[in-house]
């Protein structure tokens, strides 16, 4: 029997905020992590983004600053083969006001600020440690 193959396709945020960088806390993991989620049928990738930014932190005003890039990653859960495609994007948050978190019921988020040292140093996985130092590279070298 040959193994079912399924791609997903999403979209990540590292949300930069007068200098520092917003990260989520995942109470269900114990780790921290950028926002990310899938890209719904219809919707572009920096549609995708900005959604998935604003369900998952609460807030409503963010610019698209650039894409950084993409990666993916493949796992099995069951029989299935799941590859996920990972496109980052660097978002700055305008300002700080609030709409509704959105949570889906596997999610269990905390948002918190923070430096670019103490995010690199929390930060769980190597691919998003990367993502934020393309991004603090990209900032010192334009006007945001």
């Amino acid at each position: 029997m040959r193994m079912k193959k399924i791609i997903e396709v999403c979209a990540s945020a590292i949300i930069y905020y007068k200098n520092r960088f917003l990260v989520l806390y995942d109470h269900k993991y114990h780790h921290y992590v950028f926002v990310q989620g899938h890209q719904k049928r219809g919707e572009s990738l920096k549609q995708t983004v900005l959604r998935e930014a604003k369900e998952e932190t609460g807030y409503l005003n963010f610019k698209c600053l650039k894409k950084l890039g993409k990666f993916q990653y493949s796992f099995r859960k069951g029989e299935v083969l799941i590859t996920k495609v990972i496109n980052c994007y660097l978002l700055l948050l305008i300002n700080k006001e609030k709409g509704r978190v959105i949570k889906l019921a596997h999610e269990d988020f905390t948002t918190q600020l923070m430096h670019f040292q103490k995010a690199n140093r929390l930060l769980k996985w190597n691919k998003d440690k990367q993502y934020l130092i393309n991004s603090r590279n990209y900032l010192k070298n334009n006007e945001v």
